[in-house]
């Protein structure tokens, strides 16, 4: 649903009640630690978010028309900035229909009684149910189109044929330092690949007016009626200053970044 903008030098992060009214979506109930915001919204559907432990569980009520609404969400306490990793288990999956992912340099911006959202997000693919792709988008919910996606990694060789050789769960960390956004994922009874590993990742640069700070956690979207995903032991870490992220630091040199490819399509 596009909304007409009047854009701003300044940006305040949204408290939550105002990002609800605004965004047109409501997302709720949401436990009081989190922040979230809407990237897609249908009709009136909502999402609920709760944390119970080391565990976030966002749930969408039967009540609600499809699928296709799309939220990212942090915790208020984690770290923001420029340099930031994100990383989650994904603990339960009913029919892979539901999107899990990260997200990176989530802010929100406000004007008047407009807001919109800027992120950079890396997501399990849901088109075809191959499962076994990645894709890393770019959004700002000023525009009509939303979002740009600029990279697709097929991880077949990996993870079977449309993702169904290996079982869940699957964590995934998704990292930005500077103008490159690198992933890795793997099921959690393997061991962690290393940030070199193309064969469990990937890495693109991001192209010109991407996001350049903000809040990094967690996206879902495409959450059945009626059901809910589950996030476990998300964790949120700040990279060094200065758009290194090395090996002396405790982070390894990510994979060389393919060249941002837009994509005319919202998997």
């Amino acid at each position: 649903m596009a909304m007409k903008i009047r854009r701003v030098p300044l940006f305040v992060v949204l408290s939550v009640a105002a990002l609800l009214l605004l965004a047109g979506c409501e997302i709720t109930p949401i436990d009081p630690s989190l922040s979230a915001g809407a990237l897609t919204t249908v009709a009136n559907d909502t999402y609920g978010l709760a944390v119970a432990g080391t565990t976030i569980t966002a749930s969408a009520p039967s009540t609600n028309t499809s699928g296709n609404t799309r939220i990212t969400f942090y915790k208020k306490a984690d770290p923001t900035g420029e340099d930031m990793q994100s990383c989650a288990t994904w603990s339960n999956t009913n029919n892979g229909s539901e999107q899990e992912g990260a997200a990176l340099r989530n802010l929100t911006y406000i004007s008047g009684s407009d807001a919109w959202t800027t992120s950079i997000t890396v997501t399990k693919n849901i088109w075809l149910n191959n499962f076994a792709v990645f894709n890393v988008h770019t959004w700002d919910t000023s525009t009509p189109d939303k979002a740009q996606q600029i990279a697709s990694f097929d991880l077949t060789s990996t993870f079977g044929t449309n993702g169904l050789g290996k079982a869940f769960p699957w964590r995934l960390c998704a990292r930005v330092v500077g103008s490159v956004v690198t992933f890795i994922v793997w099921p959690t009874n393997e061991t962690q690949p290393a940030w070199t590993d193309s064969t469990h990742g990937g890495s693109v640069t991001l192209p010109a007016g991407s996001p350049t700070t903000g809040a990094a956690g967690l996206y879902v979207g495409h959450i059945t009626p009626g059901t809910t995903v589950a996030f476990s032991n998300p964790v949120v870490t700040k990279l060094p200053a200065g758009g290194s992220a090395t090996a002396t630091s405790g982070y390894e040199p990510t994979m060389p970044p393919v060249a941002p490819h837009p994509i005319p399509n919202l998997p």
